[in-house]
């Protein structure tokens, strides 16, 4: 028993002593492949030349995310410009500490390499054709195997390193490496000092990476066109039909006349008494009231000297609100103006293109507006205070329906094509009404609330998209895509139409180059 007992204990020690050499061997190999890995490296000009090119690039990446930035401000306004700067801030931190992480790799392999060849390399042979020599016991080394980048003496068992370096900086290396017995201690913190640059590189990374999602401008989603009402275009102008008399349309029981004026009509304005008063340019801004008949040119209330294009009436009273180069500007019945919004109230970073007013809830002011001709459409909620917030991006000219709580706005579809929408507050998304190959245009809300006007014209120039061609016509649809044509032929003047109890107004050019002039028409819907 005791036989057993004995041989049982000496081959436990044995499997022991194997599985330690085993270990020990594997450890060996992988501190050989680790040497090897740093003896083949390239010179130090690869750290040299990735820390000077990145520091470069990164030099000059900071000064065109500064430049993006104000450019982006500029273009398409400060609510683009300014939060994206915070996202070219994460890009630029990101960048800097990938190439921080990227240096720190390469010298900690530098590094590495120096202290290994300083404290462990062997000695040089004595006589040409002689083995390396041991560091420690001076004694031979064997023969290395093919492409092994160390060698352990056979006297005295030291590690040798078979491999030299410019032993730049020897004496600080040395002292560096003075604590180091053994090579495997140094590979050890070297592939720690690898791992935190890759932690640092992998974070710089990520903030990268979360500074690009940051830049990313993501278009709004146009809406549900589950009910859009599709409204039928010629893709050429010559497809069109010749521009006439304004017709009755189907869904219309009557066109008429309502006056005729000499000079450009620029915005109609409900009266609040059934009818509509007219702003018209020319040598300045007039009101002309409740026009009937012949109206001669230069008739009407003078507003301003400047011939200014974007006008609607103060929600709930009197005053007139303006859009000009310099912002927004109120003008109250007796003729004084004050700014609202915009450079002219000292408001620098305001957008500068207000494109359409149209009275809001509370007080407030529906307001398009663009940084410049490049921008987005912003619809904006401007208060008596000059504030004001944003309600949609990539949506133009909102009316507000009679209950306060919905919008009908133009929609931008796509990259090219705007649509009437309706968006609610409680909804996530606008709700299309209208869908097809050109644009549906300036809703305007029935006294119930129950149908929406709008124009939309019969032709789409695909080089000339901003300029009118064909005919425009007067539509109406209701909350359920259900759309009816009002009128035929004429061609409609792309302005607001105002819906009344008396009908709906519109703008008809009308004339010829030698003598042209635009008249005021009322239409009854069915």
């Amino acid at each position: 028993m005791g036989v057993l007992l004995t041989m049982a204990m000496c081959l436990s020690d044995l499997a022991a002593k194997v599985r330690a050499l085993r270990e020990a061997a594997a450890a060996r190999a992988s501190d050989d492949r680790l040497a090897a890995a740093l003896v083949r490296q390239p010179g130090a000009h690869a750290a040299n030349a990735i820390a000077f090119l990145g520091g470069a690039l990164l030099v000059a990446a900071s000064a065109y995310a500064v430049l993006f930035a104000v450019a982006l401000a500029i273009l398409d306004g400060r609510e683009s410009g300014l939060p994206r700067l915070g996202g070219l801030c994460a890009v630029e931190i990101g960048l800097c500490l990938a190439l921080i992480a990227a240096v720190r790799w390469l010298l900690a392999d530098r590094r590495a390499l120096r202290l290994l060849t300083l404290n462990f390399a062997a000695l040089a042979p004595a006589r040409a054709g002689d083995p390396p020599a041991c560091r420690a016991c001076a004694g031979p080394l064997p023969e290395p195997a093919a492409g092994a980048a160390m060698a352990r003496c056979v006297y005295c068992g030291a590690p040798n390193v078979l491999a030299a370096d410019l032993r730049v900086e020897a004496g600080l290396l040395q002292r560096l490496g003075a604590h180091l017995r053994d090579p495997h201690d140094l590979l050890v913190a070297h592939a720690r000092r690898r791992r935190r640059a890759g932690l640092l590189g992998a974070l710089g990374a990520a903030l990268a990476a979360a500074g690009a999602l940051w830049l990313a401008v993501d278009q709004e989603p146009a809406g549900d066109a589950a009910v859009a009402a599709a409204i039928p275009f010629a893709r050429q102008p010559e497809q069109a039909q010749a521009v006439g008399p304004l017709q009755v349309g189907p869904g219309a029981a009557a066109v008429e006349r309502v006056a005729t004026l000499e000079e450009e009509v620029v915005a109609l304005l409900p009266d609040g008494r059934g009818g509509v008063d007219v702003i018209v340019i020319g040598g300045g801004s007039r009101l002309v009231r409740a026009p009937r008949g012949e109206v001669p040119r230069g008739s009407g209330e003078r507003l301003a000297g400047e011939e200014i294009r974007v006008w609607a009436r103060e929600p709930g009273g009197e005053a007139l609100l303006f859009a000009d180069g310099e912002g927004v500007r109120r003008r109250a019945p007796d003729g004084s103006v004050r700014a609202l919004y915009g450079p002219a109230r000292g408001r620098w970073l305001d957008d500068r293109l207000v494109v359409g007013l149209e009275p809001g809830a509370g007080g407030r002011v529906l307001m398009t507006s663009r940084a410049s001709d490049q921008g987005h459409y912003r619809v904006r909620a401007l208060a008596p205070d000059g504030d004001a917030p944003i309600l949609l991006h990539d949506a133009r000219a909102p009316a507000l329906h009679p209950d306060g709580r919905t919008l009908a706005v133009e929609r931008l579809v796509g990259e090219l094509h705007f649509h009437v929408a309706l968006v609610q507050q409680d909804a996530a998304s606008p709700r299309l009404l209208t869908r097809g190959e050109g644009d549906t245009t300036l809703p305007a809300w029935s006294p119930d609330g129950g149908r929406i006007a709008f124009l939309a014209g019969t032709a789409l120039d695909p080089i000339r998209r901003d300029e009118p061609h064909g005919e425009v016509h007067l539509w109406a649809v209701d909350p359920e895509g259900r759309a009816a044509q009002l009128t035929r032929a004429g061609e409609v003047v792309p302005l607001r139409p105002v819906w009344t109890e008396a009908g709906i107004y519109v703008v008809v050019r009308e004339g010829d180059a030698r003598r042209a002039g635009v008249a005021l028409w009322r239409v009854k819907p069915r």
